[in-house]
């Protein structure tokens, strides 16, 4: 007898679902159980939202990012590292701006003794400020 996992909407079974879902019924649980008891008087130990999230996002971030990556994928399998990674590089990164990055890093650094504060007041566009008042003696 095999371990059984919860199906997924696909109707497959999911072993990231099962675990979510089990993390999901065991901090309600412990929330349920530590209201009852700080209610009656019974000794639970008291719920703390920190631990819980720190139970439940990794769980939860398995599941969502199984889906997304199957949701993701043409054929409805998921993509294997080394097709994405031919995917990123291919499509996210364009010519021009590689050879900007290129021009970029290729520049040496400036030698000029210039003040940095003098090039951003000249970069900026001057504010405006309103006319001061001349002040009379009476």
């Amino acid at each position: 007898m095999g371990i059984r996992y919860l199906n997924s909407s696909s109707g497959q079974p999911s072993a990231s679902l099962t675990m979510a879902m089990l993390s999901f019924v065991l901090t309600t649980a412990w929330l349920v159980f530590w209201v009852v008891g700080t209610t009656f008087g019974l000794h639970v130990p008291q719920f703390e939202a920190t631990v819980a999230m720190g139970y439940m996002g990794p769980l939860l971030g398995l599941y969502f990012g199984r889906r997304w990556t199957e949701k993701d994928s043409s054929d409805g399998s998921v993509v294997e590292s080394s097709e994405s990674e031919d995917i990123i590089s291919s499509d996210s990164v364009s010519d021009d701006a590689e050879e900007e990055a290129v021009e970029t890093d290729a520049a040496p650094p400036s030698t000029a003794d210039t003040d940095d504060d003098e090039e951003e007041t000249q970069e900026t566009p001057p504010k405006s400020t309103p006319p001061k008042k001349k002040k009379t003696k009476r």
